[in-house]
């Protein structure tokens, strides 16, 4: 199959795509469906287009659009019979650094839920992923093919949910991207975590640096840790965000802006890159400053992520638990089954061992501060 056959304008391989959505998502006759915005948007085509497309359906029975109500599934819709997924492509970028999360464990995990598929790392560069992922979809004919997506970005997610294709990413769907199966770390309660462990230390001044697009886990994140600051009485400024590249030397020169200022945060919280781990690093050996002393760095989790050395948090899943999670959706989705949810997220805990973190060293910072301090 060309790989330029990817995106047909033709009303029939629209329409295809619609019911192979219907199928997809495990609906059945009677049950509501997107609007034509949405349609639209996932084809993408105009609205106008979209509308057009959804009004055939309707006059061929497969699609019910009832004034007041919106588009149901009409009766004439029949699920296609199962196939059996061949191939499942696990896509990450080709990064200089390791990823936390152990692949073996994963692929083990989808094995064990998907035991006669054959699972092929493919290695994607992050300047041009587009290629990649149109061959793979390209080869969903005859063959079932599966995806699983660590680390891709928006315009491929956007890509993936609108070909129909069985596809589960490991991670937090963009906002704007719609339909598409993910498992993530609970970042709202991960954010709330971080903020009740860094405040019981001492700190009265945080700082997250994250991303310069910040993803839908991060915004989580983010209001997370805000709220459970405002609920302690925290100062309205005792928390600033710094959103930057996640390259080494950016984050160096960000952090070495921040902890030279004189009202510097004492607490740093950002990802679990080795980049990330560098740049502070050489931050805070240009300042003379020593982590655990005159500030503290700690890392998120993520699921690609899920045991970083320097979070005082725990994901409570192990990497082949997380991988047959992963399996058993996107054995779901091959399926036409609707999951449980779209989105599954992680549960969260403080590690045991959390209040060991930076052994042997003596904060400069404030002592621990009584329920309720403020900044």
């Amino acid at each position: 199959m060309d790989k330029n056959l990817l995106v047909i304008p033709s009303s029939e391989s629209f329409e295809e795509r619609i019911k192979h959505d219907i199928s997809r998502r495990g609906l059945s006759t009677g049950d509501r469906y997107r609007g034509c915005s949405e349609v639209a948007h996932m084809l993408g085509v105009s609205a106008s287009t979209g509308h057009r497309i959804m009004v055939r359906l309707a006059e061929k029975g497969y699609l019910v659009r009832k004034q007041g109500v919106g588009t149901l599934v009409g009766p004439r819709f029949a699920r296609p019979d199962h196939r059996t997924m061949d191939s499942i492509y696990l896509c990450m970028p080709r990064l200089n650094q390791r990823l936390g999360l152990s692949l073996d464990d994963l692929i083990y995990g989808i094995h064990n839920a998907l035991p006669d598929a054959v699972v092929t790392t493919t290695l994607f560069p992050r300047a041009d992923p587009l290629p990649v992922f149109q061959r793979i979809l390209a080869q969903n004919g005859g063959n079932m093919v599966g995806l699983g997506m660590i680390l891709v970005p928006r315009e491929i997610q956007e890509l993936v949910a609108r070909s129909g294709v069985p596809a589960v990413l490991l991670g937090t769907p963009h906002k704007t991207v719609r339909g598409l199966v993910s498992i993530d770390i609970d970042g709202y309660e991960m954010g709330r975590l971080l903020a009740r462990f860094l405040a019981g230390r001492g700190h009265r001044r945080f700082a997250l640096v994250l991303r310069e697009n910040p993803a839908a886990g991060d915004m989580k994140l983010m209001r997370g840790f805000s709220e459970v600051l405002g609920q302690a009485g925290f100062a309205c400024n005792a928390l600033e965000f710094v959103h930057c590249d996640m390259e080494e030397t950016l984050i160096r020169e960000e952090v070495r802006d921040l902890l030279a200022r004189p009202d510097a945060p004492t607490a740093l919280v950002s990802y679990a890159f080795p980049s990330v781990e560098a740049g502070i690093n050489a931050a805070s050996h240009a300042l003379e400053l020593v982590d655990g002393e005159d500030f503290e760095w700690v890392s998120t989790l993520a699921a690609a992520y899920p045991h970083p050395k320097r979070s005082p948090l725990r994901c409570m899943y192990t990497p082949a638990r997380i991988g047959g999670i992963f399996g058993t959706i996107l054995a779901q989705v091959a399926q036409g089954r609707r999951p449980e949810s779209e989105h599954t997220f992680l549960p969260v805990a403080l590690r045991e061992d959390a209040e060991a973190l930076n052994p042997g060293k003596t904060p400069k910072w404030n002592t621990p501060l009584a329920k309720g301090g403020s900044g």
